[in-house]
C-alpha cells in the first residue's frame, strides 16, 4: 500500500477501502500493515472510561452521535498533524479511547497478537478507511447531530441503548455529486459506555435515503 505523503497514510480510494476493510474483518496485519508508519506502534492498554474531547463529555449517558462526532474530529486532527509525530500519536490515542476493545478483540479472527496489539492494529486503520472524506466531516456537534442518522438501535428492557448503527453521508473531495458515500459506524455498550466497534461504508448506496430508526429488543442479538 502506498502511504499518503503528508500523513503516511494510504488514501481511501475504493481499492484501498476494500483492502482496509479486509484487514478489519480478518484482523491480520501480515499482508496489510503499513510498515512505513512510525506512529501508533507503541502498544497501549485499552481501558473504556469517560472521555472529554472537543468540549464533549463521553460518559455513560453519551449518545452515539456524540461518540461518532468526536471520533471524526480525531481523524481530522490525525491527518492535519502532518509529519508531527507527537500530534499524530495524540490523535491516535483519542481514536483508541473511543473504541470497544473487548468487543473488537472477541470478533477478530487472528488473536495471536493479543488483545492490546490486536485491537490497536484494527483501530489504526479507521482513519485510512475514512480519511479521504474528512473534508466533509461535521465541524461541530450541532451539525453532526443534524447529519448523523441512527438507523438501528438495540435497547434493553429499561430502554437503555445497548447497540447502535449510525450513518453519515459524506461528499468526495473531487466534488463529484455521484461520488458521495455513506459511512457506517457500529457502536456497542462496553463497560457501561457506548463505544465504536467497527467503521466502514454502506455497500451499494451513496446517499442516506431514510432517517427511520429501527428499534429492536436486546434479545435480538448483535447487529
Amino acid at each position: 500500500m502506498n502511504a499518503n505523503a503528508e500523513v503516511n497514510r494510504f488514501p481511501a480510494t475504493p481499492t484501498a477501502c476494500l483492502l482496509a476493510l479486509i484487514c478489519l474483518i480478518g484482523a491480520s496485519a501480515t499482508g496489510c500493515n503499513d510498515k512505513s508508519r512510525d506512529v501508533g506502534k507503541r502498544v497501549r492498554h485499552h481501558v473504556v472510561e469517560t472521555v472529554v474531547d472537543q468540549g464533549v463529555t463521553l460518559d455513560e449517558s453519551a449518545g452515539p452521535e456524540e461518540v461518532v462526532y468526536v471520533l471524526l474530529r480525531a481523524i481530522v486532527d490525525d491527518y492535519a498533524a502532518g509529519k508531527d509525530a507527537a500530534l499524530r500519536e495524540a490523535a491516535f490515542d483519542r481514536q483508541l479511547a473511543l473504541c470497544a476493545p473487548d468487543h473488537i478483540f472477541s470478533r477478530t479472527v487472528r488473536k495471536s497478537f493479543g488483545r492490546e496489539e490486536g485491537v490497536q492494529r484494527i483501530v489504526w486503520r479507521w482513519a485510512p478507511v475514512l480519511g479521504h472524506y474528512r473534508g466533509d466531516f461535521p465541524a461541530d456537534l450541532e451539525s453532526a447531530k443534524r447529519r448523523l442518522v441512527t438507523v438501528r438501535q438495540v435497547k434493553d428492557d429499561d430502554g437503555r441503548l445497548e447497540r447502535a448503527r449510525v450513518e453519515l453521508e459524506v461528499a468526495s473531495p473531487d466534488e463529484d455529486p455521484n461520488a458521495s458515500v455513506v459511512a457506517q459506524f457500529q457502536l456497542v455498550r462496553e463497560g457501561g459506555y457506548l463505544r465504536v466497534a467497527q467503521v466502514g461504508f454502506v455497500k451499494g448506496r451513496r446517499h442516506i435515503t431514510s432517517a427511520r430508526t429501527a428499534v429492536v429488543p436486546t434479545q435480538a442479538g448483535p447487529n
